[in-house]
């Protein structure tokens, strides 16, 4: 069994306490979509105890931090147990505000919101992509960063994402987070649900509209995969762009979509007994199941961790991984 150390510090006092013999169970989760990390824990209520409002929280396994989070929601009860939520520091990044943005990378972008929110970060991969100019009003830091990264993804086929390690938001480009971990037939694998689907962010048609002052009308452009309309019945994208793209920009942009997203989607959840934290979401991972060869599940590749959930309870460590048909290559699935 791993050996844990839990260190609460306290943000009215600074002072720093161990907490892990009190802590009964804990799990960690994390996501590659808009979301932060958040690690739940159940604690025994003892005399003295100060759970305060952004207290920080350590988690070491066996030395290794793998978690700095702060209290954000704690529920008390008759059971003597308090639940604590705690989120890491991709929850700063939803804050809400209102940027002009034109003429800078995304990592530009990312590196200035992180500052003005005084968020501690680091590129670990440049994003040199040059984002769209944007007007973004009311909408949260994150999903402003997530603009350009969404664009760069479309027009460059290169997928970066966000993710706090251990307290610090890094910018991360998934291929530099393969791993050679195996999972599947003979290995931790304990269970797993598989499905595919074109009921979510499946399209086979892209309709693109741009604004045409001098003509007072609407430019419509439309992409579309024939073959599949007749298949699956019409599935659209509909998305209006800036005014300034031009007409090469606009018909890339629809092909890109097209291209990305006239695929079914498949999902699949691994339960794994034991835990490994180098494993969270946006690693690669091998998986092979040989019982879903005639699904149309294609084994023994590299596929992208979208959600990682680490439970671990007395003596029992367990972990929940989804994975999605979008490999490190894109195409290898459509």
């Amino acid at each position: 069994m791993n050996t844990y150390q839990i260190l609460l510090q306290d943000s009215e006092t600074d002072k720093v306490i161990e907490i892990s013999e009190i802590v009964t169970r804990f799990s960690i989760e994390t996501t590659i979509e808009s979301q932060p990390g958040k690690c739940t824990m159940q604690v025994l209520n003892v005399d003295g105890l100060l759970l305060s409002k952004g207290s920080k929280v350590i988690i070491r396994c066996n030395d290794k931090p793998i978690f700095q989070g702060f209290v954000f929601v704690t529920t008390y009860n008759n059971s003597g147990i308090i639940s604590v939520i705690l989120y890491d520091s991709l929850r700063y990044l939803k804050n809400v505000a209102a940027y002009v943005l034109s003429g800078k990378t995304a990592e530009q972008i990312f590196t200035e919101l992180c500052e003005d929110f005084n968020v501690q970060h680091r590129i670990v991969d440049n994003c040199t992509w040059e984002v769209s100019k944007r007007i973004h009003d009311n909408k949260t830091i994150y999903d402003i960063i997530r603009f350009g990264l969404d664009e760069c993804l479309i027009f460059t086929n290169q997928w970066f994402i966000l993710r706090d390690n251990v307290g610090t938001v890094e910018l991360v480009n998934l291929n530099s987070l393969k791993t050679n971990y195996y999972i599947g037939d003979l290995s931790v694998l304990t269970g797993y649900t598989y499905e595919s689907s074109i009921d979510s962010d499946t399209y086979n048609q892209i309709k693109l509209v741009r604004e045409n002052k001098d003509t007072a009308n609407r430019d419509v452009y439309i992409v579309k995969d024939s073959n599949n309309i007749k298949k699956w019945g019409l599935l659209q994208y509909y998305e209006p762009v800036d005014e300034s793209m031009t007409y090469e920009q606009i018909e890339k942009k629809a092909s890109d979509l097209l291209r990305v997203k006239n695929r079914e989607t498949r999902k699949m959840t691994l339960n794994i007994q034991g835990v490994i934290f180098d494993l969270r979401a946006g690693n690669g991972i091998i998986v092979d199941i040989s019982e879903l060869k005639n699904t149309g599940f294609k084994g023994k590749q590299d596929f992208v961790i979208s959600k990682c959930t680490h439970n671990i309870e007395e003596n029992n460590e367990t972990m929940q991984i989804e994975i999605l048909n979008t490999s490190l290559e894109l195409d290898q699935y459509s």
